[in-house]
């Protein structure tokens, strides 16, 4: 027997030496769990625990990645699952991440689509996967060169506990001093340790007996995750204790960290687990029922994209500050022009509208450096150059644009104010359409930022040029319209409350057109999803096929390159559509955006050739040629 004085233990384990000795928390890559965990990962048993499905085996692969990835080496005793099949899942998750980057928020929602686009583990082991990924095989191939997996060990044939003793420790002393972070998955599968145990103890004897010897590997300064099941009576409530624990009740007391995985959710309420389980993402959250050296009770919310293995902690939708307009509206200097009139025809409820000035497309493609004064040649062909110069306070994107030219559609059909789920239709140009929380917070932020961003143009040459009436400057917030308790906006009263739009009424560069270019339908009658890219893709197709009808009565012959052009900054489409190669993580993943931008637009100029608004088309590499006339849409 040991005896240890308190004395010799304060003086030996808390000296300044040995405090910064301690070995330094494993970080597990997810940020509000390392929080609630005190910092990370310490030596210890972590005992996480989940009902069949919920993804527990998952999110252990996950942290021994992301725990790999930072140095530690990771002994994963799988007894469930082959080394193929991780790897399988390692690579689903990698192709999964690669191609979430690319795309907007609201797109991550389509299941079918992200399948169409990723890959999945049970995909990968298809006898005729090679076939059916082959126009995924790219990214599968940059997936597996991204990953970096070699520190990181299946051992499949250790089923006892004493073997996973005895491979920890021979592994942490040629390590010397460098322990690895170990998973077990799981332990109520673990086997006794020789025949006669077998016979003789029942289950819960071999689980209590299995459990003493991972608190042995954990003791030794080593931190080991070990993967538990729960009793049945838990599977279809959504409240965990420490009590749900399988087989004994001696894991609440040997565990130094207990974790729950579970549906987001209090309350021991029955829960319906196929529908939980049909959302795309799940919605789940590690619970901290126990923590021996820290505070109990916290929890994470994950979102889990359970067919590509992958675990992201949930972020609320960031909401920008508001701030209300000052008691002093910032006013254009330009007198009020009249409002386009709409053509008196059945047509005219349908007219949207979209701003062409070279200053509009300009900050489209983002080449207005916030604060700086910028310059761009206005004039038409054979005419004296005509310079208007511009300042802009921040940066806007392309949906920041369409968003500004959806407003300015309301403003323009008489509204005094407008709602998100009307900016939404006006964008869409679909009645039909239903602003969902996460789309109404997307056009807040875009709203807002209009609201706060301010601009100065100065259009003297351009007035003076074509004897205008009007001051020389337009100024102003690019929306001017206040926040209303319901929600709503309110156009600024007595001004024009976008001076970008009334710099676009003098100088006659505002494209409409009807709601029918806007709800585009692929070729088997299904309308294309309104994504924000989608959106971003039509807008620019009828800009460029609208300007061209209006310049010329002739034969159109227009290109669109769905592919980068080499050495240029505008990259046309690209530029536009905010497609920036420097958002994707491989050259794999950026070719892939390529062709579904490319898809895309194909599908939406398939429509345009169907309605009679264009003759027809041909592609080759990405490159599209719009021939024929081009029709009025008003006409069709």
């Amino acid at each position: 027997m040991a005896l240890k004085s308190i004395k010799s233990v304060i003086d030996g384990s808390f000296s300044e030496e040995a405090v910064k000795s301690r070995p330094e928390r494993k970080k597990t890559g997810f940020k509000r769990l390392d929080s609630v965990l005190g910092g990370g990962i310490s030596p210890g048993l972590i005992v996480l625990g989940a009902s069949p499905g919920l993804g527990k085996s998952t999110f252990a692969l996950q942290l021994a990645e992301n725990i790999a990835a930072d140095g530690t080496e990771v002994l994963c005793f799988s007894l469930e699952m082959t080394a193929e099949s991780i790897a399988a899942k390692f690579i689903s998750r990698r192709v999964f991440k690669d191609v979430k980057a690319s795309l907007a928020p609201e797109e991550l929602s389509d299941r079918k689509a992200m399948l169409r686009r990723c890959v999945t583990a049970e995909g990968l082991f298809s006898p005729d996967a090679s076939g059916k990924l082959s126009d995924r095989w790219e990214l599968v191939e940059s997936a597996k060169k991204e990953i970096d997996g070699g520190g990181i060990y299946v051992i499949e044939d250790a089923d006892t506990a004493e073997k996973i003793c005895e491979t920890v420790r021979r592994f942490a002393e040629s390590r010397r001093g460098n322990p690895p972070f170990v998973i077990v998955d799981y332990l109520q599968i673990l086997r006794p340790d020789g025949e006669s145990l077998r016979r003789r103890l029942s289950d819960r004897q071999v689980v209590e007996s299995n459990l003493e010897k991972m608190v042995e590997i954990a003791r030794s300064g080593i931190p080991v995750l070990l993967i538990s099941s729960l009793n049945r009576s838990s599977y279809a409530t959504n409240s965990l204790q420490m009590d749900a624990f399988k087989e004994t009740g001696g894991i609440e007391y040997s565990a130094d960290v207990l974790l729950g995985l579970k549906f987001t959710g209090n309350g021991a309420e029955k829960v319906d687990v196929t529908a939980e389980k049909n959302r795309f993402p799940r919605d789940v959250e590690i619970v901290v029922l126990k923590q021996r050296y820290g505070a109990s009770g916290g929890a994470v919310r994950f979102n889990y994209y359970a067919e590509f293995d992958c675990f992201e902690e949930y972020s609320e939708p960031r909401r920008e500050k508001r701030e209300e307009p000052s008691a002093e509206p910032a006013k254009s200097r330009l007198p009020e022009p009249k409002k386009p009139q709409p053509r008196a025809d059945r047509h005219s409820k349908d007219r949207l509208y979209i701003i062409n000035t070279k200053v509009a497309n300009e900050i489209r493609k983002r080449l207005a450096p916030p604060g700086q004064l910028c310059e761009t040649v206005v004039s038409g062909r054979n005419e004296e150059p005509i310079v208007t110069r511009y300042r802009l306070s921040e940066e806007l994107s392309c949906f920041d644009c369409d968003v500004a030219d959806a407003v300015y559609t309301l403003y323009i059909s008489g509204k005094d104010s407008f709602t998100l789920p009307q900016l939404m239709r006006a964008l869409s140009g679909d009645s039909r359409q239903t602003a969902t929380e996460q789309k109404k917070n997307e056009l807040r932020e875009s709203v807002e930022r209009l609201r706060r961003a301010q601009i100065e143009i100065d259009c003297s040459e351009y007035a003076a040029a074509r004897e205008l009436i009007a001051d020389e400057n337009i100024s102003g917030a690019l929306l001017n319209a206040s926040l209303q308790p319901d929600g709503s906006y309110k156009f600024a009263e007595g001004v024009h409350p976008m001076p970008l739009c009334s710099y676009s009424e003098m100088t006659r560069r505002i494209i409409s057109f009807p709601k029918i270019l806007l709800n585009a339908e692929s070729e088997s009658g299904k309308k294309l999803s309104d994504t924000a890219e989608t959106l971003k893709i039509k807008r620019y197709l009828i800009r460029r096929l609208e300007v061209l009808r209006n310049t010329s009565s002739s034969a159109s012959n227009m290109r669109i390159r769905c592919i980068p052009l080499p050495r240029s900054r505008d990259r046309g489409m690209l530029s536009e559509i905010g497609a920036d190669r420097e958002r994707y993580s491989s050259e794999a993943v950026w070719n892939a955006k390529c062709r579904d931008i490319a898809q895309t637009v194909g599908e939406i100029l398939g429509y345009y050739v169907r309605i009679g608004y264009i003759e027809g088309f041909s592609e080759k590499d990405g490159v599209f040629t719009v021939k024929g006339k081009i029709a009025d849409p008003f006409e069709l």
